[in-house]
């Protein structure tokens, strides 16, 4: 990605924290935008998933499923092959490459991104054969248009 291209993603990154995690973006932007670089993933979907798993804040648990930070990451799960620590976890760096590490895995897998948001959410099925069914659930679609509407935002501005 050149100059402008970067200039560009971190604008709408910027912009996407702004509106879905005000108060939380200058501590969250850089975080995102290595994770984001590091398994080339749109920060944009990233700020939208941290939005919707734990509302931007690094230090969520979830009582129900026990699981933490911002990518809602489980001790146990997929999502954490390395066995992190639950302080591990409330790192937000941590947390975000975790997460980000599992998303990337899941696109790899169903190859779209609704599909990989499905599954992250925990709305993969598995068929007779035991392998994952990469499908689109009412979760994924709702993240899917919270991105688009970002990135309409984000062209509002830049052409105003």
């Amino acid at each position: 990605m050149g100059d402008l291209g970067r200039v560009a993603a971190m604008t709408a990154l910027l912009l996407a924290l702004s509106l879905l995690c005000p108060g939380h973006a200058p501590p969250l932007a850089s975080a995102i935008e290595d994770a984001a670089g590091h398994y080339q993933l749109d920060p944009v979907a990233l700020v939208v998933l941290v939005a919707a798993e734990s509302s931007c804040d690094p230090t969520a648990v979830n009582r129900r499923t026990h699981a933490i930070g911002l990518m809602q990451i489980t001790l146990t799960g997929r999502a954490n092959p390395e066995h992190l620590s639950e302080a591990q976890l409330m790192d937000p760096a941590r947390n975000l490459d975790a997460g980000a590490k599992e998303l990337a895995r899941l696109l790899s897998i169903c190859g779209v991104l609704s599909q990989a948001l499905t599954l992250y959410h925990g709305g993969g099925k598995r068929g007779p054969d035991n392998r994952v069914r990469c499908q689109v659930d009412s979760h994924a679609r709702k993240l899917l248009r919270r991105i688009r509407w970002i990135e309409q935002q984000y062209e509002r501005e830049r052409v105003s």
